[in-house]
């Protein structure tokens, strides 16, 4: 992003001081909203994902809208995910319908693990598994 001084030239370099004092005053007050407003612990994940930015007038509402959760395993983020996907579902209708003495079924959560990190920004941090949805 080019400074002030870039983009107009005759600016004074005070000025362009005061400009950035005043931009930055505005996203320390955003983000301390942020961490007053919401779950501290995933608000201050969603600072650290690298398409975030810290500068948007919009931060708030990204957090809300881009945050698809918090878990306390990786395994509950998995599951979430394959109940959004609708997967569990289907599994159940499969397991209703198949005789008892059947062996069991199993969840690869490594594969899933690996197919919820393509789809959305995980984040472990403070025990706990914070997902993102990627910014398109």
């Amino acid at each position: 992003m080019p400074s002030p001084s870039e983009t107009n030239p005759m600016k004074h370099p005070e000025q362009e001081r005061r400009d950035l004092w005043e931009a930055t005053t505005e996203q320390r007050e955003r983000i301390r909203r942020g961490y007053s407003s919401y779950y501290q612990s995933a608000f201050t994940a969603f600072l650290t994902l690298p398409d975030t930015r810290l500068e948007s007038p919009q931060l708030l509402d990204e957090f809300e809208t881009r945050h698809v959760g918090s878990f306390a395993t990786i395994q509950e983020a998995c599951e979430e995910y394959l109940r959004n996907i609708g997967w569990l579902s289907a599994a159940d209708k499969y397991l209703a319908a198949i005789p008892e003495e059947t062996p069991p079924v199993f969840w690869d959560y490594s594969r899933i693990t690996k197919q919820l990190d393509s789809v959305y920004h995980v984040i472990p941090a403070d025990a706990e598994i914070h997902v993102f949805t990627r910014r398109s």
